[in-house]
């Protein structure tokens, strides 16, 4: 005769057995944090790997260093940014005031200046990477990430001196704000979405 096991603590025999966790199941925290470098060294190096000889110095980026030679040797600060493509309409000053350090600290060196706008490829490639992964998981923060990081879009953006070129970082940082305000439920980023639009 066949008998089933007696019940536990008032369960059926069924109920005894559990379903346990794999012991060796790979925790993807700490795979995050090892690939994570490895797509900002790529980054970086494919941004500021000869880069006098790669960026573009031409009629644009003149404009824009005659602006911060009238700021930092003249005294003269603009109201107005870069002219847009449309006639009579300009940009933010914001551009000229976030340049003039750079500027100022280098001796109007487009080189050095040129390193702002690599910098902020890289970062631009972090956040790609913090907000796929946010909002849609670990595997698309990674593959967003490497496709950034190595897009030749992106990276050309990152190697001369001229406004359009920080829209990478520019765009994709209040996004990330407004994402981590509407998943938090809270607005502590909106400071930073409001300064986006300064510049």
């Amino acid at each position: 005769m066949i008998t089933s096991a007696p019940a536990t603590a008032g369960r059926p025999a069924a109920a005894a057995v559990s379903h346990q966790p794999h012991e060796l199941e790979l925790d993807p925290q700490p795979l995050r944090w090892v690939v994570l470098p490895a797509i900002l060294g790529v980054a970086t190096f494919l941004r500021f790997l000869s880069l006098p000889d790669r960026g573009i110095f031409d009629s644009d980026q003149g404009r824009d260093f005659l602006v911060l030679r009238a700021m930092l040797v003249d005294g003269v600060w603009p109201l107005l940014g870069p002219p847009a493509s449309v006639g009579g309409v300009h940009h933010g000053a914001a551009y000229y005031y976030l340049l003039a350090p750079l500027a100022w600290a280098s001796g109007l060196d487009p080189t050095v200046v040129a390193m702002l706008f690599a910098t902020a490829g890289v970062g631009a490639v972090f956040l790609v990477w913090w907000l796929a992964g946010s909002i849609a998981g670990p595997t698309a923060g990674l593959v967003a990430g490497i496709v950034y990081a190595l897009s030749p879009t992106a990276i050309a953006a990152s190697l001369t001196n001229w406004n359009p070129n920080l829209i990478g970082l520019t765009a994709t940082l209040p996004l990330a704000a407004a994402w981590k305000d509407w998943s938090t439920r809270r607005t502590r980023w909106g400071a930073v979405e409001i300064g986006r639009a300064h510049v």
